[in-house]
């Protein structure tokens, strides 16, 4: 099933927000239960293009952690 990431996440599959990708069905019925994805498979929700041009500035910035 092919699905477009709603967060990053880091796990079996790693994804970028608003990367769109194919994966196990079982597994994008996991992702999309919990909020992490959506169905890509209707046209509406992949606007085409790279993947890189739908992840907002904000996506790539490092949160300071207590060590920094």
């Amino acid at each position: 099933m092919k699905i477009k990431a709603l967060v990053s996440f880091v796990g079996a599959v790693d994804m970028n927000m608003g990367e769109v990708r194919e994966v196990d069905d079982k597994f994008a019925s996991s992702l999309i239960s919990c909020g992490y994805a959506e169905a890509a498979d209707d046209p509406q929700s992949d606007r085409g293009g790279d993947a890189d041009e739908n992840i907002g500035d904000n996506s790539r910035k490092r949160k300071k952690s207590a060590k920094d």
